[in-house]
């Protein structure tokens, strides 16, 4: 599969996977099915305490990709930009992952996010953080959609649905709301949430 950020040239446009697979069209195949895979896994283990740390997301991910990646669950080691705009840089992600972790999933455990409407506005901050930061070197759209859809199920009982922002127009204003969170401008992203919960 064509390499999908701008990163070191040399590294070639497939990524080296475990099966050995060199058609791009297979590689998807396999990553979808990962990705059902620890969906399943992880909706089948899921209760209301579920605690929702760097780790569940890192095991998540590694859930996910495992069977094709070898950095898998682990921070990427190499930057990445793309279109543009370059993500956390690789030196930094432990220690940006590290405040995340302290600004975001911390909070998950507190009282003052019992309320839906306060639980979605934080979702809707942690999801376009996570987004910015881009922990993982492939997967981290998928890996943080379903993330944010496990928090909410889990402290709700209810589904996000993001097949909303697939419908005619709403990517286009999914990438504006990314682009906006870069200045903590999350308004934007909080309506797109709010209608996936409607």
């Amino acid at each position: 599969m064509p390499d999908r950020y701008d990163t070191n040239p040399s590294e070639g446009e497939l990524l080296p996977n475990r099966l050995g697979l060199t058609d791009p069209g297979e590689i998807n195949k396999e990553e979808a099915i990962g990705f059902l895979r620890a969906e399943q896994a992880a909706i089948d283990t899921l209760a209301a305490d579920t605690l929702f740390s760097l780790d569940y997301l890192y095991t998540l991910h590694r859930d996910a990709l495992g069977h094709l990646y070898d950095f898998a669950g682990r921070l990427r080691t190499v930057n990445l930009s793309k279109g543009g705009f370059l993500f956390a840089a690789a030196n930094v992600l432990p220690a940006v992952m590290r405040e995340f972790g302290r600004e975001y999933l911390e909070p998950l455990a507190s009282p003052g996010l019992e309320d839906d409407a306060a639980l979605l506005d934080h979702l809707a901050a942690l999801h376009a953080e996570l987004l910015h930061i881009h922990p993982f070197r492939e997967g981290n759209g998928r890996v943080i959609r379903l993330f944010t859809k496990l928090i909410f199920l889990a402290k709700t009982g209810e589904e996000l649905d993001f097949e909303l922002l697939t419908r005619e127009g709403n990517f286009d204003r999914y990438v504006t709301a990314v682009q906006q969170a870069v200045n903590k401008d999350y308004r934007l992203m909080r309506e797109l949430f709010r209608e996936m919960n409607a």
